[in-house]
C-alpha cells in the first residue's frame, strides 16, 4: 500500500487556479456510519494532511449502518450533539501555496485506485431503519427546515 504525499487531478486542479482555499466535507467516520451515495472517498484531516480512502460501493460497512440507524441516528441526545459540535464530524481543511498546498495522503492501494464505484441500494431491513430524515444529519449546524403542516379549514 502506498501513502505517498501526492495530490489527485482535483487537488491539483485547485491548487493551479487558487493560491488559498478550503475543503469541506464530511469526516471519514460520518461518512462510515451515514454514508452519502454520491461520495466516492471517505475523507479526514490528520496533523495538517488530508487523508482519502476510495470508497467502492456507497456503503462500505452495512452492518455499522444498521447498527448505527437502530441504536443511534433517532436520538435526540445524538442529533443535540451534532449541532452543537458540527466540526468533530465534518473537515475543515484550509491551505495556500504559502504554506505548501494542500498535504494529502491516499490510503487506497495502489492498485485499487481505479477500480469502479457500485452504485448498491439499501436492503429493505436498512431502509426500515433509516426513519430520521437525511436533512437532520447532512446539514446539524443547521435549524431543522421542517414546517408544522398546515391543516386546512374541513368544510
Amino acid at each position: 500500500m502506498s501513502t505517498a504525499l501526492t495530490s489527485p487531478r482535483p487537488l491539483r486542479e485547485l491548487q493551479r487556479v487558487a493560491r488559498a482555499g478550503y475543503i469541506e466535507c464530511p469526516d471519514a467516520f460520518l461518512e462510515r456510519i451515514n454514508p452519502y451515495k454520491d461520495h466516492r472517498y471517505e475523507v479526514t484531516e490528520r496533523d495538517g494532511t488530508l487523508v482519502t480512502r476510495r470508497k467502492y460501493s456507497w456503503i462500505r460497512d452495512a452492518e455499522l449502518v444498521e447498527l448505527y440507524e437502530q441504536k443511534v441516528k433517532k436520538s435526540g441526545k445524538w442529533l443535540g450533539h451534532l449541532r452543537q459540535n458540527p466540526f468533530a464530524f465534518h473537515v475543515r481543511y484550509f491551505w495556500s501555496r504559502d504554506k505548501g498546498g494542500i498535504r494529502h495522503v491516499d490510503l487506497t492501494p495502489v492498485d485499487r485506485r481505479s477500480a469502479p464505484f457500485k452504485a448498491s441500494r439499501r436492503t429493505n431491513q436498512q431502509s426500515a431503519f433509516a426513519r430520521l430524515s437525511d436533512h437532520e444529519l447532512r446539514r446539524p449546524f443547521e435549524a431543522s427546515s421542517r414546517r408544522p403542516r398546515e391543516t386546512k379549514p374541513s368544510t
